[in-house]
């Protein structure tokens, strides 16, 4: 199995198929292409990386530590090859459904899904997994379309001061640990009891509230979803914590919203970014309203 595994990295090295194999393009991956193929009766995923993925934050190298540590406790699938210069990876295909954000918010779901996350916080510190804080990624962010002449709203400035703000007052240091940062319901996938976590592509070390935050954000928890995922991650709730995570939610949102201008800019015309930004824009004041 492992002479054709490497057959198909090499084949899609010069992006051809394999001769005799037939390759499924898989639906979602917002930077990535995603293809599912059939070896020796083990069904694999070869995921094809966005050109330039520094551009987005995203390391390669990094993005491999991070999904084979999830690999080895049991969350993330196995992973067979790896190329880092072309985004090349291949692992297993998980043969489930991916969570919608209408089932990642019933309480069985959500419990067990903030259960998956505790787990993987829990790994002891490793140099590879490397550091990325919303704050560098909102910089880089905001450096590149400031360079690229984009047009953005004027409340943006605004926008970018509150964040500074509320990242100084709320992110803490001590509270690192090896986060997803991109905690989509569409990155988990269902199979039978099982729910796996996959996507590691803006791993990294940082603040456990940016994680946490993340899923709120991203899958539009209200006051019930979020005190939810402090109680069955903390075992309680208090105003501290609920005001740490609001404010992380408010600085994912931005980070988002910077993220989808940028996507629109390099003509990815997959998604209409351009609603993306206006979402996390609108959610990002809505955060800071309430």
């Amino acid at each position: 199995m492992k002479i054709l595994l490497l057959i198909v990295f090499a084949c899609f090295q010069v992006e051809l198929a394999a001769s005799g194999k037939v390759f499924e393009l898989l639906e979602g991956g917002l930077t990535n292409r995603n293809y599912v193929a059939d070896i020796e009766g083990v069904q694999i995923v070869v995921r094809i990386g966005r050109e330039n993925p520094e551009e987005l934050g995203i390391d390669r190298k990094r993005e491999f530590a991070c999904q084979s540590y999830g690999s080895r406790i049991g969350i993330s699938p196995k992973i067979y090859c790896f190329d880092r210069e072309r985004g090349l990876l291949i692992s297993r295909f998980i043969d489930g459904n991916s969570l919608s954000e209408q089932k990642i918010q019933k309480p069985d779901t959500l419990m067990q899904v903030v259960k998956l996350i505790k787990k993987y916080h829990c790994a002891p510190y490793d140099t590879s997994y490397g550091l990325m804080t919303p704050k560098q990624m909102i910089d880089q962010y905001w450096e590149q379309i400031q360079k690229k002449r984009l047009e953005y709203p004027h409340r943006l400035i605004e926008a970018l001061e509150i964040v500074n703000g509320f990242y100084s007052r709320f992110y803490d240091p001590d509270e690192r640990v090896l986060c997803h940062n991109d905690l989509l319901s569409l990155n988990f996938i269902q199979e039978g009891d099982k729910i796996w976590l996959i996507d590691w592509e803006y791993g990294a070390w940082n603040d456990r509230f940016c994680d946490l935050a993340s899923l709120c954000s991203l899958n539009n928890f209200g006051k019930k979803e979020r005190e939810l995922v402090l109680e069955t991650y903390f075992g309680y709730v208090n105003t501290d914590d609920m005001e740490h995570l609001n404010a992380m939610c408010a600085v994912m949102n931005l980070r988002d919203s910077l993220w989808s201008l940028l996507q629109k800019a390099n003509g990815e015309n997959r998604i209409d970014y351009g609603k993306y930004f206006e979402e996390y824009f609108a959610s990002f004041w809505n955060e800071i309203e309430e």
